[in-house]
């Protein structure tokens, strides 16, 4: 086995709670540009993105079709109450999982 040290912060080390805004999501890439030691700049957000993720996708919609057809609409909806909704259905799908 190779272990290898990382430069990111321990995810304890992190603040979970919501209030600390990132405005500037660029930061160094962990690995250096072949032939230099210099970093190319990545977007953090890459790694945080759902959007016109395959997987991601096919998941939902698993999640969803398991649903009543009311609920369907509910998660799919953007009303009061729909986004914790869906993060609740979310949470309950992955804690399922072995």
């Amino acid at each position: 086995m190779c272990l290898q040290t990382s430069a990111v912060t321990p995810w304890h080390d992190w603040n979970w709670s919501g209030d600390d805004i990132v405005h500037k999501p660029i930061i160094p890439a962990s690995r250096t540009i072949p032939g230099t030691k210099r970093r190319y700049p990545i977007d953090i957000r890459e790694f945080l993105t759902t959007t016109n993720n395959a997987v991601v996708n096919q998941k939902l919609g698993l999640l969803i079709d398991r649903l009543p057809p009311s609920d369907q609409a509910r998660f799919r909806s953007h009303g009061r109450g729909s986004f914790d909704f869906r993060v609740d259905s979310v949470l309950d799908y992955v804690a399922a999982l072995r």
